[in-house]
C-alpha cells in the first residue's frame, strides 16, 4: 500500500489543480486566492510561486512547451518558459 507524505509547507488559500511534467520531473499547481502559481521539484524540495496578478482557475502544460492558464477574469493566456515569470 502506498504511504502519504507530508513534503512541503505552504500557506494557499485555495491550492488546486496539481500538474505533473515529466520532462521537469516537477509538480504544478495553483492558489487561487492568491493568484498565483507555484512548481514544485521532489528531488531537490526546491519550490518557486509565481504571482499572476489575478485569480487563476486552471494551469495546464503546453506541448510545446511552457504553460497555458485561465483566469477568473474571463481570460485565457499562454506563458512560454523562461519569457514571463523567468521559470
Amino acid at each position: 500500500m502506498n504511504q502519504v507524505e507530508h513534503v512541503l509547507t505552504v500557506q494557499n488559500k485555495l491550492g488546486e489543480g496539481p500538474v505533473w511534467s515529466a520532462e521537469e520531473q516537477a509538480l504544478y499547481w495553483v492558489d487561487i486566492e492568491n493568484n498565483s502559481f507555484f512548481r514544485y521539484f521532489p528531488t531537490t524540495s526546491k519550490y518557486e510561486s509565481f504571482d499572476v496578478g489575478v485569480p487563476i482557475g486552471v494551469l495546464a502544460l503546453r506541448v510545446a512547451g511552457g504553460l497555458v492558464m485561465a483566469t477568473k477574469m474571463d481570460s485565457l493566456f499562454g506563458i512560454r518558459k523562461r519569457k514571463h515569470f523567468n521559470f
